[in-house]
């Protein structure tokens, strides 16, 4: 229940710190409200692209991880000795 409480909080203080900058002066209130809208499409354009580029960086990740696993496991000579050095070795040549 109060996380339900959190999320209407936010919003309805900016309102009425909205409406309250409108009674005090029209001036500072249509100002308030383009700076409200410009954050606010600001923060949507800034979430669509990191959406974007997360996706781009968990899949890289998970590229890198799977090629890991498969060295890690499918080498038999990496698991006797040195495997640290063969897998940064492999790494390198895979993501230069």
């Amino acid at each position: 229940m109060n996380n339900m409480m959190f999320v209407f909080e936010a919003p309805l203080t900016v309102v009425v710190a909205l409406i309250m900058l409108f009674v005090e002066s029209r001036t500072y209130g249509f100002i308030g409200v383009y700076w409200f809208l410009i954050a606010f499409l600001l923060h949507r354009e800034l979430d669509q692209r990191m959406t974007h580029c997360n996706a781009t960086k968990l899949g890289l990740i998970d590229k890198r991880s799977k090629i890991n696993y498969e060295m890690l496991f499918g080498m038999t000579n990496a698991r006797i000795a040195g495997w640290e050095d063969v897998i940064i070795e492999k790494n390198n040549d895979l993501f230069e």
